[in-house]
């Protein structure tokens, strides 16, 4: 293979890699999802937009999947990743323990509904490749293992 190859091929590569820094030409940002982890999500920079847009000075019939629709009430990142999300939503709320941390409820297991929640994130990946998951819970910033799980 000749230098020229090589050199086509570093090129594309580091093209590909310029683009995936943008979004629309956009600047890519981390995002913190959540204050009781260190984990985040990159997506458009919402620097130069309107966070006071309202939704009736928006024509949805020329929105396209990814546009800037005004503040989401979920988070920042929500609103950066724009219009035309795919979202399910899961309740995740582990059983009510005793002072011993044993749920009270009578053969819950704490296991249990970690159990559910790995399979149901891992065959939504499979049926929904597109999908984002939204989980609303009751995880605790103490219970770092499930927290973990949610990251």
């Amino acid at each position: 293979m000749g230098k020229g190859f090589l050199m086509t091929v570093m090129l594309l590569v580091l093209m590909m890699k310029l683009s995936l820094l943008t979004i629309g030409g956009d600047p890519l940002v981390d995002y913190s999802l959540d204050g009781y982890c260190d984990c985040s999500r990159q997506a458009r920079s919402l620097n130069g937009y309107d966070m006071s847009l309202s939704v009736d000075k928006i024509d949805f019939t020329s929105v396209n999947p990814g546009d800037f629709v005004g503040r989401s009430s979920c988070n920042t990142y929500t609103t950066a990743l724009g219009a035309g999300q795919r979202v399910l939503s899961y309740s995740y709320y582990t059983p009510p323990v005793n002072t011993a941390g044993k749920p009270r409820e009578r053969g819950a297991s704490l296991a249990r509904y970690t159990e559910l929640l790995k399979d149901l994130l891992y065959k939504t990946k499979i049926l929904y490749p597109d999908w984002r998951v939204r989980i609303y819970h009751n995880i605790s910033k103490s219970d770092n293992s499930n927290r973990k799980l949610l990251c």
